[in-house]
């Protein structure tokens, strides 16, 4: 991890992405070396989406086979809801990234986040439609040979296992899921709390997220690193994916994505499609940090952070 984040070209920096309008990118310094980053002041005002990059994934992290909970984790955990149950709603079930299971998104706005969240250095599971219920009336449901209604079980949308940089520890933190403009009323917020209070019970902690807090660029460049990783074992290619990115960083950045992946390639004796795959992989284990501001794109330029 400290070879990555110490490892410097002999050029004074990689491609640098100069947007003509800052908006809230403004506060950025000397040519947007890092990206803005909110200090964590409580763990219960934890925003998964603005933890401070670039973070590696440290090697060798073990998923207990289940939670505090009960509840499993990896390949092996069920979501409690799922995509093709009838509905109006746009819903989707996808391959996951990291943990080879199918993931259920029962909107566009889970599947920006679940996307996201996939690429996300810190984030070695996701667990999504995670059921919280009074164990008292699943007892009871059992003992009658009975499932539990669905008005007894609470559903969080998403369970993110994440790795604290301080200690090295994994903790989980859930997340409610929210359209753009959403306007919560008393009912909401009550459900908001219930949330809150249950995730507090676990010993966990809990944030509410809109699903354009992915911007458009940035969901469209998981879509291309999703795209680069399907077939692929991640976990078995994490050595390979610092090796790769360590390389990337010392080669020419002219030209385009496929230029700089190419030359890579080549210094490394790989074909181009190992070549692709490790690059995602890199910039999901975090040995590369994307400018998510700039369109990964193959035939534009490749720009990252430092």
């Amino acid at each position: 991890m400290t070879e990555i984040a110490n490892h410097r070209t002999t050029r004074r920096s990689f491609n640098r992405f100069k947007p003509e309008s800052f908006s809230s990118f403004d506060q950025w310094q000397d040519g947007y070396v890092a990206p803005p980053v909110v200090v964590q002041k409580d763990p219960s005002e934890l925003r998964v989406l603005e933890l401070k990059r670039p973070f590696v994934t440290p090697a060798g992290i073990v998923l207990p086979p289940r939670d505090c909970e009960g509840f499993k984790h990896g390949k092996r955990y069920e979501a409690l809801l799922r995509a093709r149950t009838p509905s109006k709603a746009t819903r989707t079930t996808t391959p996951g990234v990291k943990i080879k299971r199918r993931f259920e998104a029962l909107s566009l706005n889970e599947l920006r986040i679940q996307l996201a969240l996939m690429f996300s250095p810190y984030v070695v599971d996701l667990r999504e439609q995670y059921g919280r219920f009074s164990m008292d009336a699943y007892n009871r449901a059992t003992t009658q040979g009975k499932k539990m209604l669905r008005s007894q079980v609470m559903t969080i949308d998403l369970i993110a296992t994440l790795v604290c940089p301080e200690t090295g520890r994994l903790k989980n933190h859930g997340i409610s899921i929210k359209p753009e403009g959403y306007v919560p009323d008393e009912e909401a917020l009550a459900r908001e709390e219930r949330e809150r209070e249950s995730m507090h019970q676990a010993g966990w902690t809990w944030e509410l997220l809109l699903g354009n807090e992915v911007g458009a660029t940035e969901y469209s460049n998981y879509g291309v690193l999703f795209s680069l990783v399907q077939g692929a074992d991640l976990p078995t290619l994490y050595k390979a994916s610092r090796r790769f990115a360590l390389t990337l960083l010392t080669v020419s950045d002219r030209g385009c994505l496929l230029d700089v992946v190419g030359r890579a390639s080549t210094q490394l004796a790989i074909p181009m499609s190992r070549a692709n795959k490790l690059f995602a992989t890199a910039v999901a284990y975090g040995f590369l940090t994307l400018d998510h501001r700039a369109p990964l794109r193959t035939d534009e330029p490749l720009f990252l952070i430092r």
